[in-house]
């Protein structure tokens, strides 16, 4: 999978820095510049295949809508991130109807940007990599990808072991693209038999997605992406 190409837009540009370093530190991104106005927003969605703009609205309430339709006018296929100092309720319901991915409100942690990186990175990895009709249950994975949120491990179906399940979890967040059964077992130094149960249990309680990826000749093979 080709790196992930983000914009970012603060007229402030404060946080850039911060910005700049947790946008290096997960893999499959790539910072292809920044903006100070929606004039250099503009000419950046223009000249690079922008997948992911990182955005603050703050001081442009108003216009946000109408500054979204502008820019999906200049470049159709992207989503926003919105990090924001702006923590007004009704504010941040428009941004969501409106069909932006997440809302971070600064000042805010860097692990919980990163999280919301790294669903991205498996929301637009199983965009690609799904059949151009969507069955429910692709649709059902997608939703489930950008809606997320962390679930307990508490009571491992019987068989499964809170170690191993931490290996396996361990080594397909390392992944950023979708990895199939034999390729974790090669790299947690397990049996592949055993890490398809782990795999599979992450699917169930909603930290993992998994697609079937075919290929010229033989069976589809089941591969999985983690969503943190």
């Amino acid at each position: 999978m080709k790196n992930i190409q983000i914009v970012l837009y603060d007229p402030d540009l404060v946080d850039l820095p911060q910005s700049c370093n947790i946008i290096v530190s997960v893999q499959g991104f790539k910072l292809a510049g920044h903006a100070r106005s929606l004039c250099e927003l503009e000419k950046l969605l223009r000249c690079h295949s922008v997948q992911l703009v990182i955005a603050e609205p703050f001081g442009e309430e108003e216009r946000f809508e109408e500054i979204l339709d502008f820019l999906y006018s200049v470049r159709p296929e992207f989503d926003i991130l919105v990090v924001s100092k702006q923590n007004d309720g009704k504010f941040i319901a428009r941004a969501f109807r409106s069909g932006v991915f997440d809302y971070i409100v600064k000042p805010f942690k860097c692990e919980r940007y990163r999280e919301s990186l790294i669903r991205f990175r498996c929301y637009y990895s199983l965009l690609g990599s799904s059949p151009p009709q969507w069955p429910q249950s692709v649709v059902d994975r997608i939703k489930r990808v950008r809606v997320s949120s962390q679930f307990s491990n508490q009571g491992l179906p019987k068989g499964l072991h809170q170690k191993t399940l931490d290996l396996v979890r361990s080594v397909l967040r390392e992944s950023y693209s979708f990895v199939s059964a034999s390729e974790v077992a090669e790299k947690a130094g397990l049996a592949r038999s055993t890490v398809w149960r782990y795999l599979e249990y992450l699917c169930r309680i909603g930290e993992a997605v998994s697609v079937n990826q075919y290929r010229s000749q033989g069976r589809p093979t089941r591969c999985y992406h983690s969503i943190y």
